[in-house]
C-alpha cells in the first residue's frame, strides 16, 4: 500500500484481511528536508553580468523580485543576493550568494602633442598596476608606466592598464611627427623696439636643430653675448621653429642695451641627424 500527498502528523492505519479480520496502528510522518543550492560566492570586475542558479526545489522567490530558479544580475557594487527555495508540502529553504564588484581602473595618459622627426618624447600613463602598449615600434618599452618614444611616423598608442585584481581600462595618444629639413637662419637685422616679437629679439631660426653655439663680438672683438641654448618653439606664426632665448641688443643680457651698430657674429651647431653647420657674418641693431 502507498500514501501520497501527506502532510507531516501522526495517522492511525487499520488494516483488514480478507476474513474480515482488522488491526490498527499508528504511523507518523515527518518533514521532507528541503536543502536549497545556489552559485558558490564570487568576484568579477565591473561591468558584466552574471548568471545566477538556484535548485533543491520547484518554487523560488529571489531578493530580485524573480521567480525562475535562473536569474542574470549586473551589479554595480558588492551585492548579496538571496533566494528561498521550496516545493508543495515542505518547509522552505534559504540560501545566499555574495558577488564582491571590483571597480575598473581609470587609466589616464599624457595628452596628445607633436614633436619634429627625429625628437624623443616620455608619454606618460597612470591609474593601473601594469601596462601594456601598442605599437612597440618606437617605444623604449612597451610594458611600463612611462615610456620614451621615438616614432619616425605620426602614431596612435593604445594603452591597456590593469589592476591588481586584474580588472582593464584602456586609453591612447597621439604622436603627431612634423618632418622638415635641416634649416638654420639668424636674421641680419633687428630692433629691440619693433612690436614683432620674433624681430625684437635676435633668434636663430630654422628646423631640426639639435646643437647650437651663437657667439655675438662688437667691432673691437669683445663678446657681447653668447648662448647654447637650443630649447627649441614655434615661432611668432605658428610655425617651426626658433631656438634659445635669443640676444636683446643688451650687454650679455643684462638689461644695459648697447648702441645701435653692427656687430660680427659666429654661429655653430648639429642638426638632429649628425650633420653639423657653421655660419660667420654680420647682425645689425638698429631702434
Amino acid at each position: 500500500m502507498t500514501a501520497t500527498g501527506l502532510v507531516s502528523g501522526s495517522y492511525i492505519v487499520v488494516l483488514t484481511d480478507s476474513m474480515g479480520c482488522m488491526d490498527s496502528t499508528t504511523l507518523s510522518v515527518g518533514d521532507v528536508l528541503l536543502i536549497a543550492t545556489i552559485n558558490p560566492d564570487t568576484s568579477f570586475c565591473q561591468g558584466p553580468s552574471i548568471q545566477l542558479a538556484a535548485g533543491g526545489g520547484s518554487i523560488y522567490a529571489w531578493s530580485t523580485g524573480e521567480t525562475t530558479s535562473v536569474i542574470t544580475v549586473n551589479p554595480v557594487a558588492t551585492t548579496t543576493y538571496t533566494v528561498v527555495v521550496s516545493a508543495p508540502n515542505c518547509p522552505a529553504d534559504t540560501a545566499e550568494v555574495t558577488i564582491t564588484v571590483y571597480a575598473s581602473p581609470n587609466v589616464q595618459v599624457s595628452p596628445d602633442t607633436a614633436i619634429v622627426g627625429g625628437e624623443t618624447i616620455q608619454l606618460v600613463a597612470s591609474g593601473a598596476s601594469t601596462y601594456i602598449w601598442s605599437p612597440t615600434l618606437g617605444l623604449s618599452c612597451d610594458d611600463c608606466p612611462a615610456p620614451e618614444a621615438s616614432p619616425m611616423e605620426t602614431t596612435t598608442y593604445l594603452i591597456v592598464g590593469t589592476d591588481n585584481y586584474g580588472c582593464m581600462d584602456t586609453a591612447s595618444i597621439t604622436v603627431t611627427v612634423m618632418n622638415f629639413k635641416n634649416i638654420v637662419y639668424l636674421p641680419n637685422v633687428f630692433s629691440p623696439v619693433d612690436p614683432n616679437g620674433d624681430n625684437k629679439v635676435l633668434q636663430v631660426f630654422g628646423s631640426n636643430i639639435d646643437e647650437l653655439s651663437l657667439v655675438i663680438y662688437d667691432r673691437w672683438g669683445e663678446k657681447v653675448h653668447e648662448s647654447t641654448n637650443v630649447i627649441e618653439a614655434f615661432r611668432g606664426d605658428g610655425k617651426c621653429c626658433v631656438y634659445g632665448n635669443g640676444w636683446d641688443g643688451t650687454w650679455k643680457n643684462n638689461g644695459t642695451k648697447v648702441n645701435v651698430a653692427t656687430f660680427a657674429y659666429i654661429l655653430r651647431g648639429k642638426f638632429k641627424d649628425g650633420e653639423e653647420f657653421e655660419k660667420q657674418g654680420n647682425i645689425t641693431l638698429i631702434k
